[in-house]
């Protein structure tokens, strides 16, 4: 990452509403004017990069996940976890460690609305490529499939077919048992895949069921967002899935606690020498959670805007309102109750009565029971609320937040 020059002089407002004592002399006011003033010469924003990590030095407060991404035994493993928590960076960390050997394959531009095999294909080979142009043998070996054609930087699968795929899984499994080693092959926001079953026939189960039981030395980590989603796709508790029965590894990754979303702020300030006081750091939690991806983007806004951090809340829930209202139409095309029931959760209506009368009340309509769980149990699958104690609420503080003022 390249070093940064830059120099900071803040002229604070009149009245700052992150100032707790809200009546500043203009002595102290002069204090504190001076005292954000900063040089940066030098440095590197790491933490409050918004790139996903890529470094085990770059990554902060995983270290157990981590080890246990180390310790996986199972020819299939879940990595779990809500939006923006980190999991493109965990694994990124991961297959970046020297004693690792993967391939990284992002599923994210798949979606529900056209669906396209030229995607897949894009997809897969250039993951591919990027793991096998380090070995030579690895690429002389995949010459003489013929499902696939290597062409300049280019590895494409043709016509993304199953075929395709598992031969080159094959391929990739020999090279790796004739040097003692095992591959990572990590889809992230694999639950995107169950896309091309329906529109083009492609069971990517089917695919994971046959290097399950066959294929030795690669070991597939599946990352998702939508849990009950993608546990679904997976299958294992379906007699119908090529995977039914058999033991995949499932592995959660929360949000940060108060205490370690505290360090995590203070830490980013720290590396490059920016000032803050306690009282700032607690107010900006207490908007945006144990969020990781939140945290950052609120991080660099506040060095961007040179030390206004009201202006950095504004600008960093401005962004974020926008990428959730995204998501929420998205959602609300699957179906109006989604948010109906999303919001009533979000106002604080956190049992299964009270909700399901909430959303009654929206349409105007009664609702049979098994209809009304089969929306509270699709939010649940798809990571936007939880539930403890037979209590409900929003996973995601933002979206709890912006849910309140979306209408359909």
């Amino acid at each position: 990452m390249p070093s940064t020059l830059a120099i900071f002089s803040v002229e604070l407002p009149h009245v700052d509403l992150w100032d707790k004592s809200h009546h500043r002399d203009v002595e102290s006011a002069i204090h504190d004017t001076l005292s954000v003033m900063i040089v940066l010469s030098g440095v590197s924003f790491v933490l409050f990069d918004p790139t996903p990590k890529t470094k085990v030095s770059e990554l902060f407060g995983r270290e157990d996940e981590l080890k246990k991404l180390r310790n996986i035994d199972t020819p299939i493993s879940l990595l779990l976890g809500v939006r923006r928590v980190g999991k493109t960076s965990l694994v990124k960390v991961f297959l970046n460690l020297p004693d690792v050997q993967g391939i990284f394959v992002d599923c994210r531009r798949f979606s529900s609305t056209g669906v396209k095999i030229s995607d897949l294909v894009h997809v897969l080979g250039n993951a591919f490529y990027l793991f096998s142009k380090k070995y030579a043998t690895l690429i002389k070996m995949l010459k003489n499939l013929r499902s696939i054609n290597i062409a300049g930087n280019e590895i494409e699968v043709a016509r993304g077919s199953e075929e395709g795929v598992v031969e080159i899984f094959e391929v990739i499994d020999k090279w790796a048992g004739k040097r003692s080693k095992k591959i990572y092959i990590v889809f992230d926001e694999a639950q995107n895949l169950r896309f091309f079953r329906k529109a083009h026939g492609i069971s990517f189960p089917e695919i994971f069921g046959y290097a399950y039981d066959n294929l030795k030395n690669l070991k597939i980590i599946l990352t998702g967002s939508e849990a009950g989603v993608l546990k679904e796709f997976v299958g294992t508790d379906d007699s119908q899935s090529p995977l039914y029965g058999r033991y995949v590894e499932e592995m959660a990754l929360e949000p940060f606690e108060f205490e370690k979303s505290k360090v995590f702020l203070e830490k980013g300030f720290d590396e490059v020498n920016f000032k803050y006081e306690e009282y700032q750091i607690i107010k900006v939690l207490s908007e945006l959670d144990g969020i990781v991806g939140w945290l950052v983007y609120f991080g660099k806004s506040v060095l961007d805007s040179k030390g206004d951090w009201e202006e950095a809340m504004e600008k960093t829930l401005e962004i974020v309102a926008k990428i959730v209202n995204e998501e929420l139409k998205n959602l609300a095309k699957l179906s109006t109750r989604y948010i109906y029931c999303l919001r009533a959760i979000a106002l604080g209506v956190d049992n299964w009565g009270s909700i399901k009368k909430a959303v009654e009340f929206e349409e105007k309509k009664k609702l049979t029971d098994a209809s009304f769980n089969r929306i509270l149990k699709g939010l649940n699958k798809m990571g936007y609320i939880v539930k403890k104690n037979e209590r409900y609420r929003v996973a995601d503080p933002v979206i709890r937040k912006v849910v309140m003022n979306f209408h359909v």
